[in-house]
């Protein structure tokens, strides 16, 4: 493969590679110098551009003082300021580059560039016309030697012919003239001749070396203007990196804010005063529930339904034991007193206790229903006024009501699995068996049982192991005594019912301090020391998880969520899923009563071990 370079492909006889080679190298010399004079403008114009563009920056720093704007987008337009003032230093330093590193560099380059060319120009110059003109002179010695030769000639044709003769002194004297003047012009033509090859060498030798400069001068020149072109690039790729960083967080900001969170956010920190829309006259707006939402919704309406059922079918069979058992077993009833039953001293009057079980059920007139699906046409929503999408409010809001109340969040009743002892406790405080509760709309049935019921419970089933069917041998008595039962009911509803203060357990065994052996509270750590917090809630329930409080959240509001403030210990009883507890906040007495139980954000809390 041939090589192709300056030193091996400008040679001709009539050196046209040096005048192509030189022109090459001076345009080369020019295009260094219009560089240098970009540079110097484009650093004028970064620097203006800086100082028009920190002057716009300051002008709307003063405004955004003067007139501050509220909420995310305020943080926007501080984000945009900060963004454009770095941007202004970013195209100063940019200037400040270009002027430095570009100008001022290249410019001292194209000078020295400019010197070194016009050192070797000058001497190739020199050299070739130092050549052209020795090949010049042997040219026109050449052509007055032709000239002598001729004349030479002529006189010694003249010697040999009449006319010659005649003047044969005058022929000699030209003859000799003419030969003298030829051997002269010989000498000088051989000397010219030497020169001229001396010379025609020494142009070879030089312009050997003179065209390996110029390459050497010209690759210096290409790599210098790439290095500084690579510096330019540099700035002005950080600066715009830098811009488009800047502007990617801005875009990413505004991305993330709404007008709506402002304005709640304004509404909610400089409110004068709330107005509340009736539920009862708003129009029914459709929400499309999640997925969670909807599995809930269903497996709630699931649950009730079976919960019913089962207590409904358990309750006809145990009332059917426990009458029949009555009337065969009388002994039995004095000897095993029921616990829910409380004799009065005074009067000797057996008074029954509220019922220990109660059972849900959704009324075909209510507007409401733990399950919207079998009542899409009367359901009506309560719309909320928050309007923060973001906030715990809004995200409370969320939950239809429907939803709500299949999961029971504000209901009294809102776990279904209570002990014996809290539906004792929570039977005694009852007066009503049949009632609506207001807040869910939601008919709450209370099933009356007969005075023996709990107390034959355990022996009809010890009764029924030696039956072939006790199932059949129940439906049997309950048709038997089914005339019994209705002639005796209006008897049963004049007794009065008390609650007793202390049920009588209905294994007697002795009462010593075996429950107080059990424990009480649970040590947990939190932020390295240890902290002991209750078992159970102030409802009963058994406590699942501890946390703390990470923020406050103090807001009155509709939706059942738990009030507290940073640093409050909660109890949190049942997980509704990964983002809501159900629980309650401890030792708080700084909190309303009516905020104090409900539902309890995840992300401001935080679970202890």
């Amino acid at each position: 493969m041939q090589n192709y370079n300056y030193h091996l492909s400008f040679w001709d006889e009539q050196d046209n590679g040096v005048r192509i080679l030189l022109d090459h190298v001076a345009a080369g010399i020019e295009s260094c110098k219009g560089l240098a004079t970009f540079f110097e403008e484009r650093s004028k114009l970064e620097r203006d551009y800086a100082r028009r563009l920190s002057a716009v920056a300051n002008k709307m720093r003063a405004g955004l003082e003067s007139n501050p704007d509220f909420g995310k987008l305020d943080a926007c337009l501080k984000t945009l300021h900060v963004t454009q003032e770095k941007l202004g230093q970013a195209h100063g330093m940019q200037a400040l580059i270009v002027q430095r590193d570009g100008h001022a560099e290249m410019r001292e380059f194209t000078q020295s560039l400019q010197a070194r060319y016009k050192t070797i120009s000058t001497k190739i110059r020199n050299l070739r016309d130092d050549k052209v003109s020795k090949r010049h002179l042997c040219e026109v010695l050449r052509e007055k030697l032709d000239r002598a030769e001729v004349e030479l000639r002529d006189c010694q044709l003249n010697q040999h012919n009449t006319l010659g003769k005649r003047d044969e002194s005058q022929n000699d004297r030209q003859f000799l003239k003419w030969k003298s003047i030829v051997a002269e012009l010989q000498s000088k033509s051989e000397v010219l001749k030497q020169e001229y090859r001396a010379s025609s060498k020494h142009w070879l030798q030089e312009w050997s070396r003179m065209s390996l400069e110029l390459q050497d001068l010209e690759k210096e020149r290409i790599e210098f203007v790439k290095l500084k072109m690579q510096q330019f690039a540099k700035a002005c790729g950080d600066a715009a990196v830098e811009e488009q960083i800047s502007m990617d967080k801005l875009t990413q900001q505004l991305a993330a804010s709404t007008a709506d969170q402002d304005i709640a956010a304004f509404a909610y920190d400089h409110g004068t005063g709330r107005l509340k829309t009736n539920a009862s006259s708003t129009q029914a707006k459709t929400r499309v529930a999640s997925k969670h939402s909807e599995n809930m919704r269903h497996l709630s309406s699931r649950l009730q339904k079976s919960r019913l059922s089962s207590y409904e079918a358990r309750t006809t069979v145990d009332e059917g034991y426990a009458v029949d058992q009555e009337r065969s077993h009388p002994k039995h009833r004095s000897s095993y007193l029921d616990p829910r039953e409380h004799v009065d001293s005074a009067t000797g009057t057996s008074h029954l206790a509220p019922p220990a079980k109660d059972a849900y059920t959704s009324s075909e007139s209510s507007q409401e229903s733990s399950n919207p699906t079998d009542f899409t046409s009367g359901v009506r929503h309560r719309t909320s006024a928050e309007s923060m999408s973001t906030s715990i409010s809004s995200l409370a809001n969320s939950i239809e009501d429907s939803q709500r109340f299949a999961k029971s969040w504000n209901s009294q009743n809102r776990r279904k699995s209570k002990t014996q002892s809290q539906l004792l406790n929570s039977g005694g405080s009852a007066t009503n068996y049949h009632s609506r509760s207001s807040s869910t709309d939601t008919t709450r049935i209370h099933k009356t049982f007969s005075p023996s019921t709990s107390s034959q419970r355990r022996k009809s089933m010890v009764w029924s192991q030696s039956a072939e069917d006790p199932l059949q041998e129940a439906l049997e008595t309950m048709r038997r005594t089914n005339q019994e039962r209705l002639s005796s009911s209006d008897s049963r509803v004049d007794v009065p019912v008390k609650s007793p203060q202390h049920p009588k357990p209905m294994i007697p065994f002795s009462t010593n301090t075996n429950a107080e052996k059990q424990p009480t509270s649970k040590r947990v750590m939190d932020s390295g020391h240890v902290v002991e917090l209750p078992l159970k809630s102030s409802q009963g329930e058994n406590v699942l998880r501890y946390a703390r409080a990470l923020y406050t959240y103090l807001d009155a509001n509709e939706q059942q969520i738990v009030n507290f403030q940073k640093g409050d210990y909660l109890l949190l009883t049942e997980q509704v899923d990964q983002d809501w507890f159900i629980g309650e906040v401890y030792a708080s007495p700084s909190i309303d009563p009516p905020y104090r139980i409900g539902i309890v954000p995840r992300n401001y809390i935080e679970l202890l071990t």
